[in-house]
């Protein structure tokens, strides 16, 4: 078994997985990480995804399964209760590939649609090699940038930092004279009587320790000085640089991922800023001197000093090969622990609505024992080498003393030049030691550092080129042979050909999974197609600014995340410069100024986390009416009303009607009557435009909106507007 770093991807984005020694690293596209065995125990378990076959491999118990690509007939995704699985048919029959729990059901209903897109369509996905291809070189160019960042990250502050190492190395001269001062004592005053020349040692050592104590309050402040500001600006710059992606971060890193690079990793960054720097450069500048000193004192004794040198540095390199692999994994779970309490804990309510608090105890327990297992690794690597490198040092320090005793009993050395180089080669060994234990927190950073390249490094996938206008939107879109999937080799949407004019109002509709949503995130250009183009006014979307673009378009989605803050707040981010009266404006036009009104603080109410402090009805219209005052050229409402009781829909759906008068409105629903009146309705299945016409001319034809239509209607979905069915 290896750990690989190379070609293809985990599904966390981490592209580190382990591979079975019967897989070739280039040949593998997709891996994704299961969690029950193939003994029905929790556990890893991965999923491996070929151009040539399907692999199952637990790392732990050497379990693996090989399905030849050809030999597939179909494959499918069982729901059972509390877990799933994922299964193939072959001419031998049914093959069972992997079984997991409910919460990685998407994950594999992906690695099911990528196996069926290379079995049955035989899709190659080009773009998806390329995308491979640079990620590959991405990784690459994030081994060998770390210096580079860490050099760049002493920059950031070089004042301050040049100050404290300054400091640290005035600390570190004056740290070297005691011990003379020792032997004068020793051979001059306490071996002569010469007590006027005590009192100056005595004056010179408070005075050294004084001015030692300054300049280390300086150092500290300096440093730490440094660190902060550094860490502040890091920090900055991450989150800036991930707002320039779209959507597709969170395909390639979960949430939790990406908070813990922000946090963990640039606190453990602040270690090496604010003391690793000074700590090494004074260190080898401290064993230079007193090299140089343990020589001038004594040569025989100074090369017996210094065996241990070649020790120290033949360890250093033994652990740097393989400390990366350790603290990546290590990395690896304290990231997932920071992923699920993301994911968990917003999702307090939902916990303890079903009841679940033991299965999520458990969840995390599993969780944590992962992460202390690779904790435990990496203390395992330590204790390999550091106790017998300090142990070196030590039986160092007892030769010498033997030897150097040798040479005062024989007369041929003084008590006093023995002491004070007894106390040099500690001053010598001190370094050493700190060297050594300097390692593993470097390695840590340099992990760090390597994890935050990954997202600095990474380009974003949609980008805004230089010249990209600044487009006056009318409303006129073309879907040109437009092709688009999430997944590589996945394509969720197929030969997608629409046109849609200025101020046509637009139903799209179809089952769960068929494309709808995936269609209105290429409009706002969240992602790009992997093939063919879309036109707004005629003009690329590539080639339009991206904040003209949306600035233009108005989003209304079934489940509207609110941000922690008040509810004027809310309303007023789809313009931030509305006056009281415009956010007043839109919101009785969403049917939210009533509600509103009731609340303790009106306007100034606070909504809670993700809006946790009102109905699904109310965030509905507080994100219409955010929608409505940016005063969109194009209205997108993806099941805008599905939360609303149908008084209250009625009166919002009159308020929707008024504003998308002369604006290219596209609604998403699932309940029908919602897109009856618009001019066209769209009809998605499987990724592709099955049926194009109004509500009566779909209705006539028989075709899939009809049985959508008779389900509906038959189970009493569908409300039948005054009048009747036409």
């Amino acid at each position: 078994m290896r750990l690989h770093n190379g070609s293809g991807e985990a599904e966390d984005g981490s592209g580190s997985y382990p591979v079975p020694d019967i897989l070739e690293d280039d040949s593998i596209l997709r891996v994704y990480k299961g969690n029950i065995d193939e003994r029905g125990l929790f556990g890893e378990v991965y999923l491996y995804i070929t151009k040539g076959s399907i692999v199952v491999y637990n790392p732990k118990t050497g379990y693996t399964k090989k399905v030849d690509m050809d030999e597939v007939s179909s494959v499918r995704v069982n729901d059972y209760l509390g877990n799933g699985e994922l299964e193939v048919e072959t001419g031998g029959g049914c093959i069972s590939l992997i079984r997991f729990t409910r919460e990685y059901m998407d994950r594999f209903r992906n690695a099911a649609n990528l196996i069926e897109n290379l079995t049955y369509y035989k899709m190659v996905d080009e773009s998806a090699v390329k995308r491979f291809n640079q990620k590959e070189m991405m990784k690459e160019r994030v081994k060998t940038q770390t210096l580079k960042t860490m050099l760049t990250l002493m920059r950031m502050r070089i004042k301050a930092t040049t100050v404290g190492i300054v400091a640290g190395m005035l600390a570190t001269v004056l740290g070297l004279l005691p011990p003379y001062l020792m032997k004068t004592l020793i051979d001059n005053v306490l071996g002569e009587g010469n007590v006027s020349l005590l009192t100056t040692i005595v004056l010179s050592l408070i005075g050294i320790y004084a001015a030692n104590a300054i300049l280390n309050v300086v150092r500290s402040y300096a440093l730490s000085y440094a660190g902060q500001h550094s860490m502040c600006d890091l920090r900055r710059h991450l989150y800036r640089h991930i707002l320039k992606f779209q959507l597709d971060l969170l395909d390639r890193y979960e949430a939790g991922r990406v908070i813990s690079r922000i946090t963990d990793d640039v606190g453990r960054i602040n270690w090496f800023l604010t003391w690793g720097i000074q700590s090494f450069l004074v260190n080898i500048f401290t064993l230079v001197a007193i090299g140089a000193i343990l020589l001038l004192l004594n040569v025989k004794l100074a090369l017996i000093a210094m065996i241990p040198v070649p020790f120290l540095a033949i360890g250093i390199f033994l652990f740097r090969r393989k400390a990366r692999r350790v603290y990546h994994m290590a990395w690896r779970r304290w990231a997932d622990v920071t992923t699920l309490l993301v994911d968990k804990i917003p999702n307090f309510p939902l916990i303890k609505a079903f009841s679940r608090e033991d299965e999520e105890r458990r969840t995390l327990d599993a969780k944590l024992r992962e992460q202390v297992s690779a904790r435990m690794n990496a203390t395992k690597l330590s204790v390999e080498f550091f106790p017998m490198l300090g142990f070196t040092l030590s039986a160092s320090v007892a030769i010498i003393w033997w030897l150097g005793g040798l040479e005062v009993l024989g007369g041929s050395l003084t008590l006093g030049t023995l002491t004070a180089f007894i106390s040099y080669v500690w001053q010598f060994y001190g370094p050493m030691n700190s060297l050594i234990s300097m390692i593993e927190p470097l390695q840590q950073v340099i992990t760090s550092v390597e994890r935050i390249n990954s997202l600095l490094y990474m380009e974003p996938n949609v980008k805004e080129p230089e010249k990209a206008v600044d487009l006056n939107i009318r409303g006129h879109i073309i879907f040109d042979n437009v092709k688009f999937g999430y997944e590589p080799y996945a394509y969720v949407l197929k030969n997608i050909n629409l046109q849609i004019k200025p101020g046509e109002k637009v139903g799209i509709v179809g089952p769960t999974g068929s494309g709808k949503t995936t269609l209105t995130k290429l409009i706002l250009r969240f992602y790009d197609p992997n093939e063919g183009r879309i036109l707004i006014d005629g003009v690329n979307l590539k080639n339009v600014k991206l904040s003209s673009l949306r600035r233009q378009i108005g989003l209304v989605v079934q489940d509207p995340p609110l941000f922690s803050d008040t509810i004027a707040n809310n309303i007023r981010y789809g313009k931030p410069d509305a006056t009281p009266e415009e956010v007043m404006a839109a919101a009785k036009v969403s049917q939210a100024h009533e509600f509103i009104m009731k609340m303790p603080l009106a306007y100034d109410s606070p909504v809670g986390h993700r809006g946790s402090k009102l109905s699904g009805g109310e965030r509905q219209r507080i994100a219409i009416a955010r929608a409505i005052i940016s005063d969109p050229k194009v209205l997108i409402l993806d099941e805008a009303t599905s939360s609303l009781d149908a008084i209250t829909e009625r009166k919002v759906k009159e308020a929707l009607d008024y504003i998308s008068r002369g604006r290219t409105t596209i609604i998403i629903a699932h309940r029908l009557s919602t897109v009856m009146d618009t001019d066209r309705i769209i009809v998605l299945d499987k990724g592709r435009i099955v049926e194009v016409g109004s509500h009566d001319q779909l209705l006539r034809r028989g075709g899939l909106y009809k049985r959508l239509w008779n389900m509906q209607f038959r189970e009493g979905i569908i409300e039948v507007p005054i009048g009747g069915v036409k």
